[in-house]
């Protein structure tokens, strides 16, 4: 999974829930590049490196990944960034979700064999 895969899902502006259901932000492909805006009007242009450490912190979480907390410090004290991290990892799951369940599905399997 890369930034390139989830920009190819996404055209022109998407808005969705956090990961506490809370509130909302808005993720906007501005010609092959992704910018989060959340609901303060703080915006982040995303890098395949700070999407690929939250993916990995997501792949790790197993049945925690759906909760915000896990990707902010006390839990997770090497993230990025600590306001839109919890976004990414909104972002990997609507976008690539099942795709990283099967990785982890497939993983699961070649241990058992």
């Amino acid at each position: 999974m890369t930034l390139n895969d989830i920009t190819r899902k996404i055209q022109g502006a998407v808005i969705l829930p956090t990961l506490g259901q809370q509130s909302e932000f808005t993720v906007i492909n501005n010609v092959g590049q992704l910018t989060i805006r959340n609901s303060g009007g703080n915006e982040l242009i995303l890098t395949e490196d700070h999407v690929g450490r939250v993916y990995a912190r997501y792949m790790q979480l197993g049945n925690q990944r759906l909760k915000g907390k896990q990707y902010v410090h006390p839990n997770w004290n090497i993230g990025v960034n600590k306001i839109f991290d919890p976004y990414i990892a909104k972002i990997i799951d609507v976008f690539c979700g099942n795709v990283a369940l099967q990785s982890v599905l497939e993983e699961e399997a070649n241990v058992q064999d």
